[in-house]
């Protein structure tokens, strides 16, 4: 199905001329994004059915203006994501349906209005004044000019609504990718698994997703092994407030910059870590990990991107995140070769990548 669908995106793009394209970014993309917003503010997904429904019905369903409503549904309509009929009424589809859901999809439309959009106009300045150096300071990211802030994390505690958007839209992301567990199969770290020891540390694991993955492929066989959850104290204090934590995880506040104080695991666990830091701060996070391994025992996974070496073979999602990870923090998505050079400076060697088809991410094995 990806083959297919990154060829036929590549037939269309080869199709179109190049003002199409430009016209498609200059005013069809941006109209549609700020479409969707509106939408979903309004109601207009929700009203939706599979009964087709004119604007007069709509506009009567969720109080707002008839003439407003066909204007968006026309856009919407005309790009798939509603359906019409020939006589201009309109109906859910699979897609509208997914941002009816104040949980759902529509959290990424949100998250673009909060914070991608805000840096992306205020970027080309920046890079202008830097004489077009490519940023790759974690400590001074150009987040810090665009958003006044000291970095991304804190001033999402300030902004607990658009915190809010990015946890939605990222578990919505994650909880459509096949688990970690179905690239690395649990039973090489159950092979000369030492149980007094802890079977794995998630560092920076948030609530425990990737974790749970983990305690129900092992906990059949395994109901004792341990599994520790890192991350912030704020993240520590939410997760614990989960009511099917399963028995075998442990939650720590920890902050991945210090010294790691479960030592000797047969595992330790990245998921999306260092590609949120430039090399620097990456190698410091890795180095406190090599610092806890036992030799020749612990292994390290990390859950990450791995960008093609061959330009023409990169995903379109990976050059943008590539982008936006340098906006962001200064930091970057890694090739294959960029992700050995990082590991070896950290005393750590790379062993293999593990990735299925349908995850964007591939598991990087280190010890």
């Amino acid at each position: 199905r990806l083959q297919s669908l990154n060829e036929a995106q590549a037939l269309v793009q080869r199709l179109k001329k190049p003002w199409e394209k430009a016209y498609q970014m200059t005013w069809v993309e941006p109209i549609l994004l700020f479409t969707v917003k509106a939408s979903s503010e309004m109601g207009l997904f929700a009203a939706l059915e599979t009964r087709p429904k004119t604007p007069d019905e709509l506009a009567k369903t969720t109080g707002t203006d008839a003439r407003l409503i066909g204007r968006f549904c026309r856009i919407l309509a005309v790009n798939d994501i509603i359906g019409a009929t020939d006589e201009n009424a309109y109906f859910e589809t699979e897609l509208s349906r997914a941002f009816a859901d104040p949980d759902g999809l529509v959290n990424g439309i949100h998250h673009s209005f909060d914070l991608i959009l805000p840096v992306i106009t205020k970027a080309p300045a920046y890079l202008r004044e830097k004489h077009y150096d490519s940023p790759s300071d974690g400590a001074h990211p150009p987040w810090r000019t665009f958003m006044d802030s000291p970095d991304l994390w804190t001033w999402f505690r300030e902004h607990p609504d658009a915190h809010a958007h990015f946890n939605s839209f990222f578990a919505i992301l994650r909880a459509g990718m096949p688990p970690w567990t179905s690239m690395f199969p649990p039973t090489k770290l159950l092979k000369d698994f030492d149980a007094s020891t802890m079977l794995s540390v998630d560092v920076g694991g948030g609530k425990g997703g990737d974790a749970r993955h983990l305690a129900a492929a092992v906990s059949s066989s395994h109901p004792q092994a341990r599994i520790v959850v890192q991350d912030q104290p704020e993240v520590i204090a939410a997760a614990r407030e989960s009511k099917d934590l399963p028995s075998q995880i442990e939650l720590m506040p920890y902050n991945f910059f210090d010294e790691q104080p479960v030592k000797g695991a047969r595992c330790y666990f990245l998921h999306s870590i260092c590609h949120d830091w430039a090399d620097y701060e990456a190698h410091q996070i890795l180095m406190r990990v090599k610092e806890a391994c036992t030799p020749g025992y612990s292994k390290v996974l990390l859950l990450e991107t791995v960008l093609p070496e061959k330009v023409q073979d990169t995903n379109p999602r990976a050059a943008a995140m590539d982008i936006n990870m340098m906006l962001l923090f200064g930091a970057l998505e890694r090739t294959e070769r960029q992700w050995r050079d990082l590991l070896e400076g950290a005393g750590l060697k790379f062993v293999r990548r593990w990735e299925v088809e349908g995850n964007a991410q591939c598991l990087i094995e280190a010890s």
